[in-house]
């Protein structure tokens, strides 16, 4: 077996697209597609990083700060994603714009979701394979 196509770090540092998105109410979201990094790739490894040294300099770490840290992540791991509107317009895909949609309330149906995904190594070594 050759390991060095078993890299997860750098199947990650890829990308996929989770096109399976299911609302709140069980059906899947036609349309709406959403791009990220796994949470093994560079990008993650570095918010990793920076959370720990923030929760190393923090006297006690709450729930809330491992929160908002792993929201940060994912909106940092977030590199595209198709068929989100506001109010009747397309919503542009940026850092910013991902971090307000992961942490609104009302949303864990959609956050929740993109964790998972991005978590699963096995979701971006089955892309890369298809390539």
């Amino acid at each position: 077996m050759e390991f060095t196509k078993l890299n997860a770090v750098e199947h990650g540092n890829n990308g996929s697209t989770i096109s399976n998105i299911v609302g709140p109410d069980g059906s899947i979201l036609e349309g709406v597609t959403v791009t990220l990094l796994s949470f093994n790739s560079d990008v993650a490894r570095a918010c990793d990083k920076v959370a720990r040294k923030n929760q190393s300099l923090a006297k006690v770490v709450t729930d809330d700060m491992r929160q908002k840290a792993l929201e940060s992540k994912l909106a940092s791991c977030t590199t595209g994603w198709t068929g989100i509107d506001v109010d009747g317009k397309p919503l542009e895909c940026t850092k910013e714009n991902a971090l307000k949609m992961y942490s609104t309330d009302g949303y864990d149906w959609f956050t929740l979701q993109l964790i998972k995904y991005a978590s699963d190594d096995a979701n971006f070594f089955l892309k890369a394979d298809k390539n």
